[in-house]
């Protein structure tokens, strides 16, 4: 388990054929509020939830047997097969096998580590609940150490907030190391290590790629100071710090590069009462120095409900950045002239509430943001709940980047956290000063797709490839083929196409191809099963409906009682997500059929 090569295991995921190279390490995100140790309990809001990026769209599902806790800060690093490796909350480090990895029970510890626990019951010790802060906590693999991490982390004591720019009153940036024993067993061989004691913005870890392809940057600041630092295979060490032309506070926000590692950007609220302000910063980053330049730094660029929670994130090309408060969503491009005036607004608040059957429900409102494997930019909550918004399209401009309010809705509450992002799949910049150690962006193919609902017959195709790919080949399994990044393509009739995208630059090409069937066909295997997933259920009002090898005509999803009657009757596609709120607790029977054709039959549980 703990020996993790990146660049030579191959890994075919036969849901979409995708050849993968390493490169999985944020496959799964973790969401877990408050486990309240309810093992192989799947009736309550409460316990641990799982989106998991190894097959497109999204699959989410509970995984009891997750018991970490998390508060907002959120690390989780998986091995090359996608599978959960290391996790943390800041307080404690966890492993593959969901317990606490040798000494990492308790990191971080201090005045303020007992007030976020509470009783594990199984065990009568204190189990961490996690750190209240955004980005509190980073898990970097050490460059050519097949089993080595870092984790790197603030520390969360009580501090007078009251004070502005304090000269004595100081976050400190703390590492631990971790490596495998002889058994593969993860454990923390140094720990609590400070290596900055002057940290005054607090949370915002984040890393990208050095332009050598192997080594890691992320910087840290205090006042006007940015300290900027490298790790390698020696470890982490500050390569040199910089000053900026004005302050930055304390956040309560999040801090991004984009995916080309040439940018960065933090976003979030001042944490003292005095000088109570709203901050985004913007500059250009040289992944060869470290370097920032062209920086910018706007106060309270528009009106906002709330200084917590405050998300960031760009858009895959880079072109646009997307904030949010509470109640709003803005996309910022930053092709215009004056990019940070007047941001356009894409998202408001439904004031919808969470739909937990509670007497006094949560409102459901935006908390932060993160980009995930398939090009979207999914939105947590600021309150606890299940649900996610999704921003599909990112990379178009205004409300053609078709924002969606409660897209997504796990099966258990989360409380405002997404993991901590890493560039994971940004290799070397080619061709620079710092393109010393002969790495090449050898691109490898991943595409999905998404049908049309008014035309079943026309597909969008996306590529979501890594490692710079500069050209683009498909074929479409029917004689069509195309040279577009995206294509639409309008198939002339039901069908199962074989669809390949081959994807090149001047180093290498990689070629992933798909098995795809369009509504059904007089050839097809009738004892074919479908890879169809509805989830949750049992369910309480909601649950989704997702094709992933099949795409459908014009078809029916059936529910019937215990007595055969059908109750509900409605159109579904590809993804699809069913009111079931007006139906009485029971069980059910329900049945997809697609013409004559029966995709998929079960009994659904209704609570």
């Amino acid at each position: 388990m703990g020996l993790i090569k990146r660049l030579s295991f191959i890994i075919v995921y036969l849901q979409f054929s995708f050849y993968l190279i390493g490169q999985s390490e944020d496959s799964k995100w973790i969401f877990n509020a408050w486990n309240e140790d309810l093992i192989g309990d799947t009736t309550t809001f409460w316990g641990p939830s799982v989106l998991d990026f190894s097959t497109l769209p999204p699959r989410q599902y509970r995984q009891t047997e997750i018991v970490l806790d998390f508060g907002k800060t959120n690390a989780v690093y998986c091995d090359t097969l996608g599978e959960i490796f290391l996790y943390s909350n800041g307080m404690s480090i966890y492993g593959p096998n969901h317990r606490n990895v040798f000494d990492g029970a308790e990191i971080n510890y201090g005045d303020n580590w007992e007030n976020l626990t509470w009783p594990d019951n199984p065990t009568n010790k204190s189990r961490s609940i996690g750190f209240r802060r955004v980005q509190n906590a980073m898990i970097l693999p050490v460059p050519e150490a097949d089993n080595r991490w870092l984790h790197l982390s603030h520390n969360n004591e009580n501090r007078d907030f009251t004070l502005q720019w304090p000269d004595t009153d100081f976050f400190e940036l703390k590492i631990c190391e971790i490596d495998t024993d002889a058994f593969g067993a993860a454990r923390v061989i140094e720990k609590d290590v400070t290596i900055n004691d002057r940290i005054l913005k607090n949370g915002c870890l984040t890393a990208t790629k050095h332009a050598n392809g192997r080594d890691w940057w992320f910087l840290q600041f205090n006042k006007d100071t940015v300290y900027t630092y490298i790790v390698d295979p020696t470890g982490v060490r500050l390569s040199h710090h910089q000053v900026l032309p004005f302050h930055v506070y304390d956040s309560g926000g999040q801090s991004k590069f984009n995916q080309q590692g040439t940018a960065f950007a933090f976003y979030g609220s001042s944490g003292y009462l005095d000088t109570d302000r709203i901050q985004l910063f913007y500059a250009d980053f040289d992944r060869c120095t470290g370097s920032l330049s062209n920086s910018k730094l706007i106060d309270n660029p528009i009106v906002y409900q709330s200084i917590f929670n405050n998300g960031l994130e760009f858009s895959p090309n880079g072109r646009f950045i997307y904030i949010n408060d509470v109640e709003n969503i803005y996309q910022i491009d930053l092709f215009e002239d004056n990019p940070f005036i007047n941001p356009t607004s894409i998202m408001i608040w439904d004031s919808t509430y969470c739909d937990d059957g509670y007497p006094d429900p949560f409102e459901r409102r935006f908390g932060i943001s993160l980009l995930g494997q398939d090009n979207k930019i999914y939105v947590s909550g600021q309150h606890q709940c299940f649900y996610l918004d999704v921003i599909h399209e990112p990379n178009k401009k205004g409300l053609d980047s078709r924002p969606e309010q409660r897209a997504i809705r796990l099966p258990t509450y989360h409380f405002g956290t997404l993991p901590t992002p890493v560039a994971y799949r940004l290799g070397p910049l080619d061709g620079s000063s710092c393109d010393t150690l002969g790495l090449d962006n050898n691109p490898i193919s991943r595409f999905w797709y998404e049908q049309d609902e008014l035309d079943h017959l026309e597909i969008q195709f996306r590529d979501v490839t890594y490692f710079r790919p500069e050209n683009w080949k498909w074929t479409f399994g029917d004689g069509g083929d195309s040279s577009e990044e995206n294509p639409y393509y309008e198939y002339s009739t039901n069908g199962i196409y074989e669809v390949c995208l081959t994807v090149s630059n001047e180093n290498s090409s990689d070629t992933s191809c798909h098995e795809l069937q369009i509504g059904p066909v007089s050839n097809q295997d009738p004892s074919r099963t479908y890879d169809i997933s509805l989830f949750p259920n049992p369910v309480e009002d909601f649950t989704r409906l997702v094709f992933y090898d099949y795409l459908p005509e014009y078809c029916i999803f059936n529910l019937y009682d215990a007595k055969g009657e059908r109750v509900y009757s409605i159109q579904v596609y590809q993804q699809f997500t069913l009111d079931l709120s007006h139906l009485m607790d029971g069980v059910y029977f329900y049945e997809l059929s697609d013409g004559d054709s029966v995709l998929k039959s079960g009994k659904l549980v209704k609570i």
